[in-house]
């Protein structure tokens, strides 16, 4: 069947939406949990220091994929072929490479270098 000229043929758009939790505070519990285990006496230290670090992994943030048309852009289901609205022929989102997230470096960075001075200035405290 050849296809008409009036047919529309567009991409369905992906993006994700964030439904809960907190990249920051879940490094923050990370890092006081880590702080935990390494300051405090490890009997108690280190079980609080892993029930920390635990919880934190809840603060995690939550991702939701949402698909909507390319030419109207009404949201539409992931596996639509159709817009339900303008009856344009989906086709997949083309593969793109997506941008580095460079908080979430700096944060790693951050929390790696915090560690390290954590643990120089502990050692420098109990070699006296």
């Amino acid at each position: 069947m050849p296809a008409s000229e009036d047919q529309i043929y567009t991409y369905r758009v992906t993006r994700k939406i964030q439904t809960g939790g907190s990249g920051c505070s879940a490094s923050f519990c990370f890092l006081i949990g880590v702080a935990i285990m390494i300051f405090v006496p490890w009997i108690i230290g280190v079980p609080a220091g892993l029930i920390i670090i635990l919880i934190s992994f809840a603060f995690q943030p939550k991702y939701a994929l949402h698909s909507s048309c390319g030419h109207c852009g009404n949201e539409v289901a992931h596996s639509s072929v159709l817009c339900p609205v303008c009856r344009a022929d989906m086709a997949p989102e083309p593969l793109t490479k997506e941008p580095l997230n460079t908080v979430q470096y700096v944060t790693i960075m951050i929390a790696v270098l915090g560690l390290i001075g954590f643990a120089i200035i502990y050692w420098a405290g109990t070699s006296r």
